[in-house]
């Protein structure tokens, strides 16, 4: 698999179709650290990238990538949840 394919597996998954905007595929890797586009596809071409190996199998690089999104969406989540509870707290006490 090459990585513009799995590219265009996530690609309309994600809002706008943004990911494919934030791989350079005249130069074969992710656009530039200031790009000021959204970092979130950033991130996902990024990662996705940095985990890509083209002698791995289809199913391989699947479930690499299906991890990966998955770590980052507990991460994500973690996140979230620490500052739900911070505007909660807040929001009831005035702090």
């Amino acid at each position: 698999m090459r990585f513009e394919v799995l590219l265009e597996i996530a690609n309309p998954n994600y809002p706008d179709d943004e990911l494919v905007s934030h791989w350079d595929s005249e130069r074969q890797q992710p656009v530039g650290e200031n790009d000021e586009r959204d970092a979130l596809a950033r991130f996902i071409v990024r990662k996705l990238h940095g985990l890509f190996d083209p002698d791995a199998a289809d199913i391989d690089q699947l479930e690499t990538a299906v991890g990966a999104m998955e770590r980052a969406f507990v991460e994500l989540g973690r996140v979230r949840v620490g500052l739900m509870a911070e505007f909660l707290k807040r929001r009831r006490w005035g702090v």
